[in-house]
């Protein structure tokens, strides 16, 4: 059974937006919105759960499309959309308009005794003798690691341009309804297409930001999530997630990825209390690392992981705890690790990235720990500030730690000047380590209180 449906100020001006752009399709104006919400307020349920419904019901001789980055998602909407249908409620609005008993399956079906027909298909499907009166496109990208790709920006980009927007009708309703993610995704390229070609597609854009001063409690949808609630996102994501996934205003990165005058210092282990550890190791296999005149260390943080429970959800705490490092060969190199694995004990976990060059390196460093330790093999897709995003949003938010030591301020420094640091391994092997956790495996640990802090300029 489905919670209640709860309306805020944007679902108003969102089901106005398309009411009104209904009204232009009955006198033959076409119209193309481009409505950009937060992540958790309802885009799919005044979109592809119950627009086609009511487009259809309307017009039930007309065709639709209804698309978004996952197909399999796609089918849960068209399977909503036609139980509600059937349902007597929306007989009672629309009567006579019935599913199809010929043409029902769930990624294509039709209205009785009409040619009206709903086509359901993930971004990147066949659209091939496709119509759409009604184009109607949910949530274009998938996650982060999607967003700050060229490539998959770029194939996200040519499959609605090429396979979707060709579909439209000669008169037709384009709506794309999503969270925006990048500056360069799909509502920053029309945006830079519209200034670029007098002849593109004038899409209006209804932005409605998480956060705004004129908003009546500060905060967009009150109804259903407390300022805390808001305020805990914003935390959670940083400032690069929040100004998109939030605000709606994608930013591009600084200079400067982390903000480390939010790092905490510690100097007793009793902070340490539930904290999980894994080593992760950052290794200077490549020839270019291993014979520049400034070569690449070797570097394994050993790296805690706690989680705490907040009102928007369970957050991560780090703690950076020990950091070996140095410019080693090969055969010492695996010693050094090997020395250091039984040093750390059965209960810290080893991650090394596995792949190009790293492929020899890591089948070394596992045949070295045979027997003795699992070495968890990891590859991490992007560049090195897409994979060393992961940490931003935990440091912005104050939850990141590091013991206070003869390492501390040389390890810090990496990260103020990341990414246009002469080294980035303390970074790299941070983020090995930290993926190394399981998030399978969450302990959930209360609100850490703050004790044994110190703190300490760098």
């Amino acid at each position: 059974r489905r919670s209640p449906f709860i309306v805020g100020k944007h679902t108003e001006i969102t089901c106005n937006a398309f009411d009104e752009a209904i009204e232009k399709y009955k006198k033959g104006i076409s119209s193309f919105l481009a409505i950009k919400l937060p992540f958790r307020h309802g885009k799919s349920d005044m979109g592809p759960r119950y627009f086609p419904a009511n487009f259809i019901g309307k017009f039930p001789d007309e065709e639709v499309i209804v698309t978004g980055y996952a197909y399999s998602l796609i089918r849960t909407f068209s399977r909503f959309c036609r139980q509600m249908i059937q349902d007597p409620l929306y007989q009672h609005v629309y009567p006579g308009i019935k599913l199809s008993k010929d043409q029902k399956a769930l990624d294509e079906w039709g209205v009785e005794s009409h040619h009206g027909v709903i086509h359901w298909m993930g971004i990147g499907g066949a659209a091939t003798g496709k119509g759409g009166s009604l184009i109607l496109i949910d949530d274009f990208c998938k996650n982060r690691e999607a967003a700050e790709s060229d490539v998959i920006r770029d194939s996200i980009w040519e499959s609605i341009i090429h396979d979707i927007f060709t579909r439209r009708a000669p008169v037709s309703i384009t709506i794309i309804l999503a969270t925006p993610w990048h500056i360069d995704d799909v509502f920053g390229r029309i945006e830079k297409r519209q200034k670029e070609d007098p002849e593109f597609p004038k899409f209006e854009e209804i932005k409605l930001p998480a956060f705004k001063d004129s908003y009546s409690k500060g905060v967009l949808f009150p109804e259903r999530f407390s300022l805390q609630w808001y305020t805990s996102q914003r935390a959670i994501l940083g400032p690069y997630g929040f100004a998109g996934l939030m605000q709606c205003e994608p930013i591009a990165r600084g200079g400067n990825l982390f903000e480390v005058e939010k790092i905490k210092y510690y100097e007793d282990d009793d902070i340490l209390e539930g904290v999980a550890f894994a080593r992760g190791w950052d290794l200077a296999s490549s020839e270019k690392e291993r014979v520049s005149d400034d070569p690449d260390f070797t570097a394994g943080p050993k790296v805690g992981v706690r989680y705490i429970q907040i009102e928007g959800g369970v957050v991560p705490q780090v703690f950076i705890d020990d950091l070996i490092d140095g410019r080693w060969k090969s055969p010492q190199r695996n010693k050094v690790i090997k020395n250091v694995a039984i040093g750390d004990g059965a209960e810290t976990q080893i991650g090394v990235e596995s792949y190009g060059a790293y492929k020899d390196a890591y089948e070394e460093i596992r045949k070295a720990l045979w027997g003795i330790r699992t070495v968890k093999k990891l590859h991490l897709p992007g560049d090195k500030v897409a994979k060393a995003s992961v940490l931003e949003p935990i440091m912005a938010a104050g939850n990141f730690y590091v013991r206070k030591t003869s390492w501390t301020e040389r390890y810090v420094k990496q990260f103020r000047e990341f990414p246009n640091s002469s080294h980035d391994d303390y970074v790299d092997g941070t983020v090995v380590g930290y993926e190394t956790h399981s998030p399978t495996e969450k302990r959930v640990w209360p609100q850490f209180q703050g004790r044994h802090m110190i703190t300490m300029d760098l």
